[in-house]
């Protein structure tokens, strides 16, 4: 899963390499401040995996359905808190670094969209990283997160980029719309409540 993920984020920067320096230049500078804030999404992704594993594991299915609800409604907390630490963040942070207008304002308006989608992404990590591996889902988990990086983002990306020509945050923009059909089908397959797998086995 980590690795087609990780090929998919690979042809995403090729994408964005290919279409012009700035954004290349304002890509990485706003990618600095947004490992800074998701530093607590993967914190509360691995602790819902850990506790929901545990959970399962031990049986009681009930509990870990209610576990899963509750790590959304906490994971929309933390989305909210690393989209304000962005938009806070933001204009300091350009101030470090000596680039010209064109990608100051272009990091700013990436910067812009990287915090509303920090919410999505926080639900999505907590999600997939967290209730959905740790419940033992791990197949639908894995074409989720394939499915929707490469189905979606860099399809989406390259046909802005190079068939339709958008402006440039607008090819962003469409480069991380797999964000939303992400966190639908998460937030769907979850309450449902069909996503537990005890993998665990009685010796």
């Amino acid at each position: 899963s980590e690795f087609i993920w990780s090929m998919g984020a690979l042809v995403q920067t090729a994408i964005i390499g290919n279409l012009s320096t700035p954004f290349v230049a304002a890509n990485s500078i706003a990618n600095v401040l947004q490992q800074l804030a998701m530093v607590m999404m993967f914190g509360i992704g691995n602790a819902a995996a850990v506790i929901m594993g545990k959970t399962v594991g031990s049986g009681d299915i009930e509990k870990a359905k209610k576990m899963g609800k509750t790590f959304i409604l906490l994971s929309i907390g933390v989305g909210v808190v690393s989209c304000g630490l962005i938009l806070v963040l933001r204009n300091p942070m350009l101030l470090i670094y000596n680039v010209t207008e064109e990608t100051k304002n272009l990091a700013y308006q990436i910067m812009g969209v990287m915090a509303i989608i920090m919410c999505g992404s926080a639900i999505e990590i907590t999600s997939i990283m967290g209730i959905l591996r740790g419940a033992g889902d791990t197949k639908v988990a894995f074409a989720i997160d394939a499915g929707c990086t490469w189905g979606i983002g860099v399809i989406m990306g390259y046909l802005a980029g190079f068939v339709w020509h958008l402006p440039l945050i607008w090819v962003f923009v469409c480069l991380r719309s797999d964000t939303v059909v992400r966190i639908t089908i998460c937030l769907i397959r979850i309450f449902r409540g069909n996503y537990i797998k005890n993998v665990t086995r009685e010796l």
